[in-house]
């Protein structure tokens, strides 16, 4: 070793004030990438708590139509059956009244 190879307490704190500097930027720059990916995983919670709750309010919405259109439905069967049977008893009442009369339709 030579006398200017010679490793000297103030080069050596120097090095030793280095690599401090170095894990302490280093141990920063980690806290930083665990905050984002933190952040990230929050984010993307929040999104999937928000498509969950639109499905929940979707599927609902499928029910309700599913009972207004099997009412409308309904309705609908009920009011032909009606004018069927208003439609019979109409042409009966003309058949009565034709035969009462003694004539032929």
């Amino acid at each position: 070793m030579n006398e200017s190879e010679k490793i000297t307490p103030l080069k050596n704190s120097e090095e030793m004030e280095k690599l401090i500097q170095d894990l302490k930027s280093e141990l920063a720059k980690e806290k930083q990438e665990t905050l984002t990916w933190k952040n990230s995983k929050i984010k993307t919670e929040q999104d999937l708590f928000a498509k969950e709750k639109e499905n929940a309010r979707l599927n609902q919405e499928v029910e309700d139509w599913k009972r207004e259109t099997h009412a409308a439905r309904r309705i609908h069967s009920e009011s032909k059956q009606t004018k069927a049977q208003n439609d019979f008893l109409t042409e009966f009442t003309k058949l009565q009244e034709a035969k009462l009369k003694g004539g032929r339709i």
